[in-house]
C-alpha cells in the first residue's frame, strides 16, 4: 500500500488560495450567488436594527408614558422580525440549493480527472485515497458551502452592521464594552485556528488511510485468511485509527480550551457596560441605550461564537478543500490532442517501431520492441510471465504512452487518434474481467443501447445465454457486486459476448480462455474464428494450442522479442518457445492423468 499523502510535510494551500477556488465554483452560477447575497445582506441589517425599536420604546415611550406609541413601536418590531425570518428563510433555502449545485460541479470535475488519468496514476495511488475525494471530502465542503463559506461572511456583515450601531447610538459606551474584550477574542481565535486546522488535517489523512485498508481487507480477505495475515491487517488498522483518534483529541483539546475562555470575553464586556452605568447618572447614556447595549453585546458576540463553531467544519472542510484542489491540479499524463469525431473504422495495420517503455525510470519492461501485423492478421504472442505481453497491449490501448518509438495504425501514431476513437476501434478482453452494477443486459451493453435480439444473439455466440437465461428475471436479472455469483469462467464468457457486441475491426484476447474448461473453450474457439474473420487479432494465451493456428507468433523474453515465426518453425528454431510448449505439454498430461 502507498503512503498517504501527508499535508504536514509539504506547504499546504493558503486558505484566500482555497477561498479563491471554492468562489470560482460559486461564480458558476451568478443568478444564485447574487440573489443569496442581496438576501443575505437584507436579513443581516434588519436583524441587526430590531435593537434599536427597543432603545426607542423604552427611552421615548416607557419613560415618556407614550403608550399609542409604544403600540406603535411593538408594531414596527413584530414586523420587523417577521421580515428577517423571511428573508432569513429565503437566503437559507437558496444558499443551501447553491451549495447542491456547486457540489455537483466539484463531484463532476473529480470523477472526470479520475477518467483523465492513466494507469500509471493508479498505480500509485491507493484506492481508498480516490474513494474519499469522492465521499468524505465533498461531503465535508457540501456541508461548509451550504452552510458555511455564504453564512461566514453573512456573520462578518452582521458584526458590521451592530458595530456601526452601537458607535451611532453611544461611542463610549462601545469603547468601554469592546476595548478589552475585543483584541483577546481577536488573538484566542487566531492561535484556535492554527491548532484546529493541523488537526483536521491529521483527521483527513488518517480517515483516508483507514479507507484504503478497509477495502483492501473486504477485497483481499479470502488471502488474509488463507495467509494468516488477520494479525498485520488488524495491527495496521489499529494504528491508522490511533492516528485518527489523536488528531480528533487535539481538536476536542482546542476546543474545551477556546469556548470558556470566549465565554470570559463576553462577560468581561458585560463588566464594561455595567461599569459604564454610572454615568446615567449624568445623563451621558441612557436606560434605553445601556439595555440596548446589552442585547448588542450579545449579538456581536454571537456571530462571532458562530464563526468560531464554523471551524469545525471550516477546518475539516479546508483539509478537504486541499485534498480535492491538489488532486484536481494533478497532472494528466496524455489527453487526446485531436477532437473528437466519427471517422471511418481502422483497417487494422498495426507496426510496432523501437517501442520501449518503463513503469519506474533505470527499469526498462519493454526494450526496443519492433514488428508489424497486417490487416485481418492473427498474431499471438507468448512469453513466461512477466516478459511483458500484457504491457504491450495496454501501450497499444494507449493505457500508457510509450516511453521511446512510437505505435501507429493504419500508418498514423496512435497518439492522433483520439483516444474515443482509439478505443471503439479495439475491442480487448482483458485477464481479469469486471461487471458493474446492473444487469446482464447493461454489462453485455456496457450501457449503450443495443436491441436485446443483438444482446441474446452474442450471449449465444459466446456460450453465458443458457447461464443467464436460468435466472427468474433472465437479462434482466442484476448481477451481483462485480458478479459474485458468476465464476470466473463465467465472466470470461460475458466478456467474450461484449466483444462480439462491439464488433471491432482490432482484437486483443489477453489470457482470455485461460478460466474456461476446455469443452468450453472448444465451443468458443469455433465462435472465435467467425468473430475474428477479417479482423486483426493479438491473443495472448498460456494455452499454446489456443495460439498455435495463429498467423504469426511472437516470443517474448525479458521485455525483447527473441523470436517470431510459425509454430511449427518456432519448434525447430527457439529454444525459449520449445520449453514453453514442452512444459505445456507436461501440464496437459498431468491435468488429464
Amino acid at each position: 500500500m502507498q503512503p498517504e499523502r501527508d499535508f504536514s510535510e509539504k506547504p499546504f494551500l493558503a486558505d484566500r488560495s482555497l477561498i479563491k477556488k471554492l468562489i470560482a465554483y460559486l461564480k458558476r452560477f451568478p443568478a444564485l450567488l447574487t440573489a443569496s447575497l442581496i438576501l443575505l445582506i437584507i436579513s443581516d441589517l434588519i436583524n441587526a436594527s430590531y435593537p434599536l425599536f427597543l432603545k426607542n420604546g423604552i427611552d421615548n415611550n416607557i419613560t415618556a408614558g407614550d403608550l399609542p406609541g409604544l403600540y406603535k413601536t411593538t408594531l414596527f418590531l413584530a414586523l420587523t422580525l417577521l421580515a428577517g425570518f423571511l428573508f432569513s428563510t429565503t437566503f437559507q433555502i437558496l444558499t443551501n440549493y447553491l451549495g447542491q449545485k456547486v457540489i455537483f460541479a466539484i463531484r463532476t470535475d473529480v470523477l472526470t480527472k479520475i477518467t483523465q488519468l492513466t494507469n500509471r496514476y493508479f498505480d500509485k495511488t491507493p484506492t481508498g485515497r480516490n474513494l474519499t475525494y469522492l465521499t468524505n471530502d465533498i461531503e465535508a465542503v457540501k456541508e461548509f458551502i451550504s452552510s458555511g463559506i455564504i453564512s461566514i461572511i453573512g456573520d462578518m456583515l452582521k458584526c458590521l452592521f451592530i458595530l456601526a450601531f452601537m458607535i451611532a447610538i453611544n461611542w463610549r459606551l462601545t469603547l468601554f464594552a469592546l476595548v478589552g474584550s475585543l483584541p483577546i477574542f481577536i488573538i484566542a481565535t487566531y492561535l484556535f485556528r492554527l491548532k484546529i486546522r493541523k488537526g483536521y488535517r491529521g483527521v483527513r489523512t488518517a480517515n483516508s488511510i483507514m479507507n484504503t485498508l478497509l477495502i483492501e481487507s473486504l477485497t483481499g480477505i479470502k488471502e488474509i485468511l488463507l495467509f494468516n495475515h488477520r494479525k498485520k491487517s488488524i495491527t495496521d488498522f489499529n494504528s491508522a485509527s490511533s492516528n485518527y483518534l489523536k488528531s480528533f483529541l487535539n481538536i476536542i483539546h482546542a476546543y474545551s480550551i477556546y469556548f470558556p475562555l470566549i465565554e470570559i470575553v463576553t462577560s468581561g464586556s458585560m463588566i464594561g457596560i455595567l461599569f459604564f452605568a454610572h454615568y446615567t447618572l449624568n445623563d451621558l447614556v441612557t436606560i434605553g441605550e445601556l439595555f440596548t447595549f446589552f442585547i448588542y453585546v450579545n449579538l456581536f458576540f454571537r456571530p462571532l461564537l458562530h464563526l468560531a463553531e464554523q471551524f469545525n467544519s471550516m477546518q475539516a472542510a479546508t483539509a478537504a478543500c486541499e485534498r480535492i484542489f491538489s488532486f484536481l491540479a494533478t497532472k494528466v499524463e496524455f489527453t487526446s490532442t485531436v477532437p473528437y469525431t466519427p471517422q471511418k473504422r481502422f483497417t487494422g495495420a498495426i507496426a510496432f517501431n523501437n517501442v520501449s517503455f518503463h513503469y519506474e525510470k533505470n527499469n526498462p519492461v519493454l526494450k526496443n520492441i519492433s514488428f508489424t501485423i497486417k490487416p485481418g492478421q492473427k498474431v499471438a504472442i507468448v512469453g513466461s510471465t512477466g516478459s511483458g505481453k500484457t504491457t504491450l497491449i495496454s501501450l497499444l490501448n494507449r493505457l500508457y504512452d510509450v516511453s521511446a518509438g512510437s505505435i501507429t495504425i493504419d500508418n498514423t501514431d496512435i497518439r492522433n487518434y483520439h483516444l474515443t476513437h482509439l478505443r471503439e476501434n479495439i475491442g480487448t478482453i482483458p485477464q481479469n474481467i469486471f461487471l458493474f452494477t446492473g444487469s446482464f443486459h447493461e454489462n453485455i451493453a456496457l450501457f449503450r443501447d443495443i436491441p436485446r435480439a443483438a444482446i441474446k444473439k452474442a450471449a449465444a455466440h459466446a456460450l453465458i445465454d443458457t447461464v443467464i437465461e436460468k435466472n427468474p428475471s433472465s437479462y434482466d436479472q442484476n448481477v451481483l457486486e462485480e458478479g459474485k455469483a458468476l465464476s470466473t469462467g463465467q465472466k470470461q464468457l460475458l466478456a467474450f459476448a461484449r466483444i462480439f457486441i462491439q464488433n471491432t475491426p482490432i482484437v486483443i484476447l489477453d489470457e482470455a480462455t485461460a478460466n474456461i474448461d476446455s469443452e468450453s473453450e472448444r465451443h468458443i474457439e469455433q465462435a472465435l474464428d467467425s468473430l475474428l474473420t477479417d479482423k486483426t487479432a493479438i491473443i495472448i494465451a498460456h494455452r499454446l494450442a489456443t495460439i498455435a493456428r495463429a498467423d504469426k507468433i511472437i516470443v517474448l523474453h525479458h521485455g525483447r522479442i527473441i523470436a517470431s515465426g510459425s509454430h511449427e518453425h518456432l519448434l525447430r528454431s527457439s529454444p525459449i518457445y520449445q520449453k514453453l510448449y514442452s512444459l505445456q505439454q507436461i501440464q496437459l498430461t498431468t491435468s488429464s492423468s
